[in-house]
């Protein structure tokens, strides 16, 4: 999964500005961290004069899924059977300053490992992200 776009809105005020103003004393320093850093574009705004919770977005998001293919043979009298399965072994996110992977449970996983684990994966990722960014 690679986000290319990310664009969130907040909006929160509560029933009493009072109320809004301690809220907001926790919410703003994280959303000033946000502006500060390279992140998708999240803006967090207080409201002093209404009650509300509102949230606007867009975005764009591309999962690179790793699959594990299985092949068994059984020998049978009139030669072999083969036989052929695959499954998802795991999720690769890839941003386009960072490269990390998921397990199917939501676990991450080393991406050195997975890239050790599956022959030529490192060079396949490097030819997707080149055209995801």
């Amino acid at each position: 999964m690679g986000i290319r776009i990310l664009n969130l809105r907040f909006v929160l005020g509560l029933d009493d500005p009072a109320d809004t103003g301690l809220l907001w004393a926790c919410i703003g320093p994280i959303s000033n961290i946000f502006a500060n850093l390279y992140v998708p574009d999240i803006y967090i705004e207080p409201n002093f004069m209404a009650e509300i919770f509102y949230i606007e977005g867009k975005g764009e998001i591309r999962v690179i899924p790793i699959e594990r293919i299985n092949i068994s043979a059984h020998k049978v009298q009139q030669g072999i059977w083969l036989y052929g399965s695959k499954e998802i072994a795991a999720l690769v996110i890839h941003t386009p300053y960072s490269l990390w992977a998921l397990d199917l449970n939501g676990h991450e996983l080393s991406v050195e490992k997975l890239t050790c684990d599956v022959p030529d994966l490192k060079e396949l990722l490097f030819t997707i992200a080149s055209k995801l960014f």
